[in-house]
């Protein structure tokens, strides 16, 4: 499904995308608008590049994820989702991205050029050889926040930036974090004041 700009997906509950080949972005789903998905299932879908689910680019690109299962999908980078120079306010606040395959960066979403909160969901069983849960590559931010449910194997790889935590984070388990660029000194995380 290609979203060309200005244009908009609901994806809700029955909705069922599986089982679709891209060779460039987006095995299921190719967003320059607005895709919520608050339900339904993208599952065995595949990009010989980047979002094996859902992709996502440009500046009025925009991914909110409230709820379904994004499953089983694999890419390059960002198995279950890629977000390159999208909006800046993509957001994760439910739904499960479960068992997605990257050859590259991020099993789970890949994050490049662009800015991603996260305060809600399940990352389980995904995997990359960098960042089985997130990704974030140069010149982008990770914010988490809430209770967001990552597996301990569900790593966030940031490769220069911290990850900000910008709210009250309740997780029930730890959020692993590594370094794609280690240095004496760098920052890793960043807390708002009052989030310690």
């Amino acid at each position: 499904i290609a979203v060309h700009a200005n244009g908009a997906l609901n994806i809700g509950e029955g909705a069922v995308l599986k089982n679709n080949q891209n060779t460039n972005n987006g095995g299921a789903v190719n967003n320059k608008g607005t895709v919520q998905m608050t339900g339904g299932i993208i599952s065995n879908c595949s990009s010989g590049n980047n979002g094996g689910g859902i992709y996502c680019e440009g500046a009025q690109s925009l991914l909110k994820m409230t709820g379904g299962s994004v499953f089983g999908n694999k890419a390059l980078s960002g198995g279950g989702a890629a977000l390159y120079s999208a909006s800046g306010n993509d957001a994760i606040s439910g739904g499960e991205i479960i068992g997605n395959t990257a050859s590259s960066l991020g099993g789970g979403v890949w994050v490049s050029n662009s800015t991603l909160l996260v305060s809600g969901g399940i990352l389980r069983d995904n995997s990359a050889p960098a960042g089985e849960g997130i990704y974030v590559n140069s010149q982008s931010a990770l914010s988490l926040q809430g209770d967001p449910l990552f597996d301990a194997d569900q790593t966030v790889c940031s490769y220069s930036e911290p990850v900000n935590v910008t709210g009250e984070l309740t997780a029930a388990r730890p959020i692993p974090i590594t370094g794609g660029s280690w240095s004496p000194g760098r920052v890793v995380a960043r807390y708002s004041e009052g989030y310690v």
